[in-house]
């Protein structure tokens, strides 16, 4: 199987909300880091850059009201799985959320002076 697409936030791929929905980074201002969780403390030989060749934001994304904070970013090569780098679980089409309500869904926004790394 061959993975070519990294999800992340839209707000990631998109510039800071100067307009009503920012306008969007060039794929060639982009690479995803991947084999670890903090850019500043990557082991070697654990992470890996990969070029970004497209990204596209969710159609429905946007900073007021900040909804849909979704994109999917489309790799210039296929990621290599390992011990650090693995593909995310997907629920299955159709599936419920049994007793958690809204409490384990992702939500994030980087404050003005952090970035998205």
């Amino acid at each position: 199987m061959i993975f070519l697409f990294v999800a992340c936030a839209a707000h990631c791929v998109r510039g800071p909300p100067t307009s009503q929905d920012g306008e969007p980074l060039k794929a060639t201002q982009m690479i995803v880091l991947v084999g670890q969780n903090h850019i500043q403390w990557a082991e070697k030989g654990n992470k890996f850059e990969v070029d970004v060749n497209k990204s596209i934001a969710h159609p429905g994304f946007s900073y007021d009201p900040f909804i849909n904070d979704i994109a999917l970013l489309k790799l210039k090569q296929p990621l290599q799985f390992n011990g650090y780098v693995k593909p995310l679980a997907v629920a299955p089409s159709g599936f419920k959320e049994q007793g958690m309500g809204n409490r384990n869904l992702p939500r994030g926004v980087p404050s003005k002076n952090q970035d998205c790394t």
